[in-house]
């Protein structure tokens, strides 16, 4: 998908406090009698109240360091430290609720529940959380009407668009004010206008709550729009700049 290219908003300031740490990480899979690394011995810095964009090849690692990130996945070695806390110290159980309240995902596919609607969908993070279904959903109803999504509240993810299910899955991201947005290729499956809608009202949100955005991405033009470039390639990240060629 091309997204035409736009200016960066503005810059972290360097004084910015550091909010993602990863120290030495590594990460390898086995398959059948051999080992493919995936990262290796990976260490960078997010800051607090920036965006980043990941770039790199398929089978590069960016969705497994997006896992790692979360607590979905655990590296084999090394450190995710995310907001102070030290998610390799954590169990399991520990890393899911700290997902549940700090982190929103936006998953590539959408991965939006079939048997519920859109609202519940996106009410059912609240619900985790410990709010009432129908402070919930009361909750969820003014984030739709704020994104001209209330009609499509009401229906199945199945008789959604590709962008108005993308729309969905931001909002479920979102309702939470997560200290931490995680988006893994968010534009890839939508149309160069929707792309660009999409991506606008991503960084509306992460710029409202202040949040940290990591944002995976194959699209160089979606990545300059970004504070930083990373690239991921053969375990390794380096800082780019805007003008390189991939």
């Amino acid at each position: 998908m091309h997204v035409p290219v736009s200016e960066p908003g503005s810059k972290v300031q360097a004084q910015s406090p550091v909010f993602i740490q990863t120290e030495n990480l590594c990460r390898k899979f086995t398959h059948g009698n051999g080992a493919q690394v995936v990262l290796a011995g990976l260490s960078f810095t997010l800051r607090r109240g920036e965006i980043v964009a990941l770039l790199g090849r398929s089978g590069s690692g960016k969705s497994t360091l997006l896992n790692l990130i979360s607590g979905i996945d655990r590296a084999d070695s090394g450190r995710v430290v995310v907001d102070d806390k030290d998610l390799t110290a954590m169990n399991e159980r520990e890393r899911t609720m700290f997902r549940r309240l700090n982190i929103g995902f936006i998953y590539q596919f959408f991965n939006l529940i079939p048997s519920l609607t859109a609202a519940e969908n996106i009410a059912l993070i609240l619900e985790l959380n410990g709010r009432s279904a129908e402070m919930a959903m009361k909750s969820t109803m003014l984030l739709l009407e704020e994104m001209n999504l209330v009609e499509q509240g009401s229906h199945f993810p199945a008789e959604l668009s590709g962008g108005e299910q993308q729309r969905i899955a931001l909002a479920r991201a979102m309702i939470h004010s997560p200290k931490l947005v995680l988006a893994d290729e968010p534009t890839g499956n939508l149309d160069a206008e929707t792309g660009v809608q999409m991506l606008q009202l991503l960084k509306d949100n992460v710029n409202a709550n202040n949040s940290t955005l990591l944002i995976v991405t194959h699209s160089l033009a979606v990545a300059r729009t970004a504070d930083r470039i990373l690239t991921l390639d053969h375990g390794v990240i380096e800082e780019r700049s805007g003008d390189f060629a991939w």
